[in-house]
């Protein structure tokens, strides 16, 4: 009686989110979203439905990593883009500062979803990052953060 609701997060197989999706009974699906599903993962197009069918709450993460890559493209809309997607119920963001903090709420305060075109024109941005695969947290056994 102590855990209510039960959920698991994916960095790196579309496929194996999309089965863990389909063969159990999840309430929640944190997925490190890629903006990109033509690639060979393809997040947006498999695992995101695959979560919704079953009314999973689809929780999206590191949104706004491309920048590192592609630096010409506002934090902001990555984190439009994640919210615009169908589907996705939120996003979790990091906290550089409390400047960063700031407009990330005035961000939500005003939001509107992108149209069309515009999230067609980040797609078309974002293909280098999503085929530079020497990205360093794209290799095996990448872990985020410091380990204790």
């Amino acid at each position: 009686g102590v855990v209510k609701n039960i959920g698991f997060s994916g960095h790196s197989s579309a496929e194996a989110m999309a089965r863990l999706v389909n063969e159990n009974n999840f309430d929640t699906m944190l997925i490190a979203m890629n903006h990109f599903q033509d690639g060979d993962e393809k997040f947006e197009g498999m695992a995101v439905p695959a979560a919704a069918k079953k009314n999973m709450g689809i929780i999206a993460m590191k949104v706004v990593r491309p920048r590192e890559t592609v630096k010409d493209i506002p934090a902001e809309d990555l984190i439009r883009y994640a919210l615009t997607l169908k589907h996705v119920c939120c996003c979790i963001l990091g906290t550089d500062s409390l400047d960063i903090l700031k407009k990330n709420i005035s961000l939500m305060k005003s939001f509107k979803p992108l149209d069309s075109k515009r999230m067609e024109e980040l797609k078309v941005s974002l293909m280098p990052f999503y085929q530079h695969k020497d990205l360093e947290w794209m290799q095996p056994g990448y872990r985020d953060g410091m380990v204790a």
